[in-house]
């Protein structure tokens, strides 16, 4: 499989509809990005993730999902609990996760993608409508697991950053880079599941 990057934040690729304005200010998204060292070099390094990445999106999906599903207690969201066969739900899953990897790496960070990213946060949410059609919505994204899934997502990615011969400090780079931002991602993500006012 060799999924593309979308240009998202526009509109919601499904539906068409434009997503929702998320209720973080410009000041205080470029706030959180400063409190992660998140700039247009880390932006630049993850353009090079992406061009490392985009032959090599099912070995990467397979390492992710053999290292979650091997414990089957970190996530519940690579279990099946729907009508739909097997093979038709995860493959429907498998492109989402590759769709968002490559996103992550090609994303321009800026207001359409802040809220794209709240528009998919609510689409996860328990009450939504599922994600995947006719799927049900089985597992709402709960906080522990958000925060809890950034460091597995990098930690096994690092072996496919070193295949093109990178020297190992753009190696570094290109890894921090990618935490940074799945660590954005995840701030983002947990934010409607915290009070307004904590937020």
């Amino acid at each position: 499989m060799r999924a593309e990057a979308t240009t998202r934040g526009q509109c919601d690729g499904v539906s068409g509809t434009p997503p929702q304005r998320c209720p973080m200010s410009d000041e205080s998204f470029q706030g959180l990005k400063d409190t992660l060292f998140f700039g247009p070099e880390e932006i630049g390094w993850l353009r090079q993730v992406h061009a490392v990445l985009q032959e090599q999106v099912d070995d990467v999906l397979d390492t992710w999902y053999g290292s979650l599903a091997c414990k089957p207690k970190r996530t519940p969201y690579l279990t099946r609990t729907t009508a739909l066969p097997e093979a038709v739900y995860v493959q429907a899953l498998r492109r989402r996760l590759a769709t968002w990897m490559l996103d992550v790496t090609a994303a321009a960070y800026d207001r359409a993608w802040l809220d794209h990213q709240h528009h998919e946060r609510l689409r996860h949410a328990r009450d939504s409508a599922p994600v995947i059609p006719d799927a049900a919505a089985a597992h709402a994204a709960h906080l522990r697991s958000i925060v809890g899934l950034v460091l597995p997502l990098t930690v096994t990615l690092r072996p496919f950053l070193a295949r093109n011969g990178h020297a190992r400090t753009e190696i570094d780079c290109m890894e921090q880079a990618w935490f940074k931002a799945a660590t954005l991602v995840a701030a983002l993500w947990a934010q409607p599941l915290i009070p307004e006012q904590d937020a």
